[in-house]
């Protein structure tokens, strides 16, 4: 006699086997069975079906040894409790009067690779085509299936050698592709994801692939220009000026921004700005000027690296102070020029 084997069960799952008949015996035979998961048996007398020989067992199941209990044209049927772990086989030894059968029982194999993960970008130019890291696939212990789904047209490509971009080329098992395809990714190979990076700035593109039972999604991002808010600058405030008396500050470089931004003056003294691309100096200033002497406001008067200088008349009056405040962008600062003592 013989079972037909298992494969592909789920694990540590009660499992049955197909019934079969006992035949050749002139007297009752004993039976007794051992192996793996905690095998049984079961003796019936109408084997054509399970329910059949549900209403028919001259013999519960059991893992006791049964004496002169199968008798000719019997049915036996066994089972037993599938192995804990993936594609591992747990097995069953039935003897009836002598003669035996192994039954084998064997696990699904592992499809579902330990969680991997593609690494985000952002800050990336609009429309063009960005590669992802290159990640290891574990975990698994046959072919899994690979798909990949999302924004910009996304692809992905198998290699054996993800140590460098320059050797997953030289050693593809498959090439770039948006197609799902079946058992291609084995254990401990590398994938790679590239997709089209959105049209829009600041806007996210997702890719998501998944191998065999496990996903992960990759967010690439677009560079926003829209950063209008300056580093913080200040202005050495001044003392002991003479009184009436057109007063130019220090210079100082705007950094920190993207775009260009507006410029705006508030304050005592009939306050000015003015902008200039080389502010190492007086002279330097007067000769690279971008916006010359004004009071304002310019639109979209300073750019990245830029150099300000602000100037005022100072009061009439002596000990006091007069303050102005300049706006870049977000980012504001104040100056104050303080007159001479009443001596």
């Amino acid at each position: 006699f013989s079972f037909t084997d298992a494969a592909d069960e789920p694990l540590t799952t009660l499992t049955p086997s197909d019934i079969i008949q006992i035949s050749g015996l002139v007297t009752g035979a004993d039976i007794s069975i051992s192996g793996d998961g905690t095998p049984q048996y079961r003796v019936c007398t109408d084997g054509s079906s399970s329910t059949n020989c549900d209403g028919s067992e001259v013999q519960t199941w059991t893992a006791t040894t049964g004496i002169a209990l199968v008798q000719n044209n019997h049915y036996v049927q066994v089972r037993l409790t599938s192995n804990a772990a993936n594609s591992t086989m747990n097995s069953a030894t039935l003897n009836i009067g002598g003669v035996t059968d192994q039954w084998d029982v064997t696990t699904i194999n592992d499809i579902t690779p330990n969680a991997f993960n593609f690494t985000d970008k952002s800050g990336v130019t609009a429309s063009t085509l960005i590669v992802s890291d290159i990640v290891q696939i574990f975990g698994i212990d046959t072919g899994v299936d690979i798909s990949v789904s999302g924004d910009g047209s996304p692809e992905y490509r198998i290699c054996s050698d993800g140590s460098s971009p320059a050797n997953c080329d030289g050693s593809e098992t498959q090439t770039w592709t948006s197609l799902p395809l079946i058992g291609v990714v084995n254990n401990n190979e590398y994938v790679q994801l590239r997709l089209t990076a959105n049209a829009s700035a600041g806007a996210t593109n997702n890719a998501t692939l998944t191998v065999g039972g496990t996903n992960d999604t990759w967010a690439v991002t677009t560079y926003t220009p829209n950063d209008n808010t300056p580093d913080a600058f200040d202005f050495i405030d001044m003392n002991d000026i003479a009184l009436s008396t057109q007063t130019a500050s220090d210079i100082v470089q705007i950094t920190g921004i993207d775009v260009a931004v507006d410029l705006s003056i508030s304050g005592g003294g009939s306050p000015e700005f003015r902008v200039c691309t080389d502010g190492s100096s007086e002279a330097n200033c007067d000769g690279s000027e971008t916006q010359t002497w004004t009071a304002g406001p310019v639109v979209g008067a300073v750019v990245n690296n830029d150099y300000v200088q602000v100037r005022l008349t100072s009061s009439v009056s002596n000990s006091t102070t007069l303050q102005t405040t300049l706006n870049v962008g977000t980012e504001s600062a104040n100056w104050d020029v303080t007159t001479e003592n009443d001596t």
